[in-house]
């Protein structure tokens, strides 16, 4: 498939799990990439992987909780590739405390990432596709984490909630434009985030290392975790024209898991 012939999509967190995946499948049915990540060693070993496309992939290391990083990105992609079809903000980090120890610092650098530096990405990159009359799609990552109460991860719990919010507001102010925006909420996915989930929540809840995946997949209806590229490939649904009516929406990606945690 060619899905992506022609078109240009910024993803920041693409050296590692679901932003990477999404950032090679992109490339793999014809699209150019703006690949965006702090880790600049991970990133760039990306044009490697994409063998004969490496040439539609732009590479540039930044943090993406800069509220200028947005404008940098759109810049980047209006000057590399002419364009701008799509945006997917997969940066993100989680930390373990208890709410009765939570510190000022670490909301706030939990809360920059996951959801202030997203907000004024969405921001500037919607308004560079507006400017360029490029119809299009966003797509934010959410989680199933926000869906109720966890242990000892408060801020990164309201972060994505935030996300859900936001996700929504921007949907109907860009609607007219022709720009959808939408958000993906994965289960327990196999990426260096969970590891860190299983081993530190699991701690926190005394249990030994693995202890917490298996428990957590024994309750997936499908009976196993979620693959990073199985998130791309929902993400890629939804900023495709296979979407094009939908918007406003958290699509969660949980193997069914929440039919047993309603």
């Amino acid at each position: 498939m060619k899905r992506f012939q022609d078109k240009v999509v910024i993803v920041t967190g693409a050296a590692s799990g679901m932003g990477r995946a999404l950032a090679l499948l992109v490339v793999r049915e014809g699209g150019s990439v703006v690949a965006a990540d702090l880790n600049a060693d991970a990133l760039d070993k990306i044009p490697a992987e994409a063998m004969e496309a490496s040439a539609r992939i732009r590479t540039i290391s930044c943090d993406s909780s800069d509220a200028t990083t947005g404008k940098l990105l759109a810049d980047a992609a209006i000057s590399s590739f002419g364009r701008i079809d799509g945006f997917v903000p997969c940066a993100g980090i989680i930390r373990f405390v208890s709410v009765r120890e939570l510190p000022p610092r670490q909301w706030d650098t939990v809360l920059n990432l996951n959801l202030r530096g997203v907000f004024f990405q969405i921001q500037a990159i919607g308004a560079a596709m507006i400017a360029g009359g490029h119809k299009g799609s966003i797509v934010a990552i959410s989680s199933t984490s926000c869906d109720g109460a966890r242990p000892n991860n408060a801020d990164y719990g309201v972060s994505k909630a935030g996300i859900n919010h936001i996700t929504k507001t921007f949907a109907l102010e860009f609607a007219p434009a022709g720009i959808r925006v939408n958000a993906v909420s994965p289960g327990v996915t196999e990426t260096a985030m969970w590891s860190q989930v299983d081993r530190e929540r699991g701690a926190f809840l005394g249990l030994p290392p693995g202890q917490l995946t298996e428990k957590m997949v024994s309750e997936i209806p499908m009976g196993r975790s979620c693959k990073p590229e199985e998130i791309a490939s929902v993400i890629a649904f939804l900023l495709t024209e296979e979407a094009s009516y939908v918007t406003g929406q958290i699509i969660t990606v949980d193997g069914g898991f929440k039919l047993n945690h309603p």
